[in-house]
C-alpha cells in the first residue's frame, strides 16, 4: 500500500480536464473503482490512474492542482485515515475552544460547523473555529505581511521581487460592477500559486524543489519566512519577532481552517471562499459560500440550482448577509441587512435590481430585501444545518 505521506503525480493536458480545475488550487477527492481500472474522482470529473500508484479504491485523497506548459500537474496525496471520532470527546474539545474563544453560548450548536470529513484534532478544530466566527478578516494580515517584506526588501533582508506576488491582494479596488467581482474571484482562486511564486523568491536563487514542492498558500510563505536565518536575525534585530510569529499562527489558522472547511466538498460541490479585502476599502469580513445541487453539478448546468452566500461586514454599514439562488432563468436574490438605511435604499432600488439580472439571462429574477439584527454566527448555523456532520448529543 502507498505510504500515506508519499504524492504521487500526473500530468493531464485533455482540455476537459483543464477547464474543469483550477490551476493553484487544491481539491478534496476520492478513488473509484471502474471496469477498467481506477479512478481519482474530483468533483465530477474522473481522472484514469495507473496501478502503480498503490493507491486503492475508496481511498480518500488531496489533490494540488499546479499550471504545467498547456496542461495541468496534479499532486495526489492519501489522505491519512483513522477510526470514528468520538461525539463524546469532540463535543468537550469543542466546548474547550470556543470558551478559549469567549463563545461558549455555541456550544451545543457547534457540531454543525464540522464538514463530516473534518479531521477531530485541537489544531484542525481551532482553526475552523477561528475562521467562521472569527470578526477580524485576512485583509489587516496581508496588509501587514506586506509591510514585513516591504521593510525587509529595503534592507536587503528580501529580493526586491519578493513581494511582487502579493500585488494582486494589496491591488484590489472597489467592487464596482460584474467585471471586479469576476476579477476579484479570479484573484482569490490564484492565491496559491501566487503565493508559492513568492515563497520559492523568499529561498533564494539556489532554492531546491519545486513549486509542487511547497504548499502554496500564505502559511508556506509565512513558514519560510520563519525559517529563513537572516529574516529571523532582522526579526530580533527589529524587536518584531514575536509581532510576525503571532502573525504567521494567524495566517497558518486560517489556511488550515479554509482546508477544513472546504472538505465539504467531498460530500456535495462546494467551495469556501474567504477575500482578504482591506479594511480601508470598508471591508471587516467578505466570506463566500458556493452550493450546487441537482443537475450534473456544473456551473453550467441549467437543471441544477446554485447558491451563492456572502457574508460580509462593512465599516459603515454594518453585517450584511446576501443570498442568491440561480436556476436555469430564475433567480432568487436574498438582503438581510442590519442597517436601516440600507434596507431602505435597497427597496428602492430592488426594481433596478431585477432589470440587471435580467440583462446578464435572468428573466425571472426577484430581489427581496429584509431587515436583520446582524447575527452573522446564527446566519452561518443555519446555512449548514442541513449539511450537519456528527451528532454530537448522542
Amino acid at each position: 500500500m502507498l505510504n500515506p505521506t508519499s504524492n504521487t503525480t500526473i500530468q493531464i493536458t485533455s482540455q476537459n480536464f483543464v477547464s474543469a480545475l483550477q490551476a493553484g488550487r487544491s481539491y478534496s477527492g476520492i478513488v473509484r473503482a471502474q471496469p477498467d481500472g481506477l479512478v481519482a474522482l474530483i468533483g465530477r470529473i474522473q481522472v484514469p490512474l495507473d496501478t502503480s500508484t498503490g493507491l486503492e479504491a475508496g481511498q480518500r485523497i488531496l489533490v494540488q492542482v499546479q499550471a504545467q506548459g498547456d496542461g495541468l500537474q496534479l499532486s495526489i496525496r492519501p489522505q491519512a485515515t483513522s477510526g470514528s471520532p468520538n461525539p463524546l470527546a469532540v463535543s468537550t474539545l469543542l466546548a474547550s475552544i470556543l470558551q478559549s474563544a469567549g463563545r461558549s453560548d455555541l456550544a451545543r450548536q457547534a457540531s454543525i460547523l464540522l464538514p463530516r470529513q473534518a479531521p477531530t484534532n485541537a489544531a484542525a478544530l481551532r482553526a475552523l473555529v477561528s475562521l467562521l466566527l472569527s470578526e477580524r478578516g485576512t485583509g489587516q494580515d496581508i496588509q501587514q505581511l506586506q509591510q514585513f517584506i516591504a521593510s525587509a526588501t529595503n534592507q536587503g533582508i528580501l529580493s526586491p521581487d519578493a513581494g511582487a506576488a502579493l500585488s494582486p491582494w494589496l491591488a484590489l479596488t472597489a467592487l464596482a460592477d460584474a467585471a471586479a467581482w469576476q476579477d476579484l474571484l479570479r484573484r482569490s482562486r490564484s492565491e496559491r500559486n501566487a503565493i508559492a511564486r513568492l515563497a520559492r523568491l523568499v529561498g533564494g536563487k539556489n532554492a531546491t524543489g519545486t513549486v509542487s514542492d511547497i504548499r502554496s498558500s500564505l502559511g508556506s510563505l509565512t513558514q519560510r519566512l520563519l525559517d529563513d536565518q537572516a529574516f529571523q536575525t532582522w526579526l530580533r534585530d527589529q524587536g518584531s519577532e514575536e509581532s510576525f510569529k503571532a502573525l504567521s499562527e494567524r495566517v497558518l489558522d486560517r489556511a488550515t481552517g479554509r482546508d477544513v472547511q472546504n472538505l465539504r466538498s467531498l460530500d456535495q460541490p462546494y467551495q469556501f471562499l474567504e477575500l482578504p479585502l482591506p479594511k480601508e476599502q470598508g471591508f471587516l469580513r467578505l466570506q463566500l459560500h458556493f452550493f450546487s445541487e441537482g443537475g450534473q453539478h456544473s456551473e453550467k448546468s441549467p437543471d441544477g440550482v446554485h447558491r451563492t452566500v456572502l457574508d460580509l461586514d462593512l465599516t459603515n454599514l454594518g453585517p450584511l448577509w446576501v443570498d442568491l439562488r440561480c436556476q436555469g432563468h430564475q433567480c432568487q436574490c436574498q438582503f438581510r441587512v442590519s442597517s436601516p438605511a440600507l434596507v431602505a435604499s435597497l427597496e428602492t432600488s430592488a426594481s433596478e435590481l431585477e432589470v440587471a439580472l435580467a440583462a446578464l439571462g435572468y428573466t425571472k429574477a426577484s430581489v427581496t430585501v429584509e431587515a436583520w439584527d446582524g447575527d452573522h454566527e446564527s446566519a452561518l448555523l443555519s446555512l449548514l444545518t442541513p449539511y450537519q456532520a456528527l451528532n454530537l448529543e448522542a
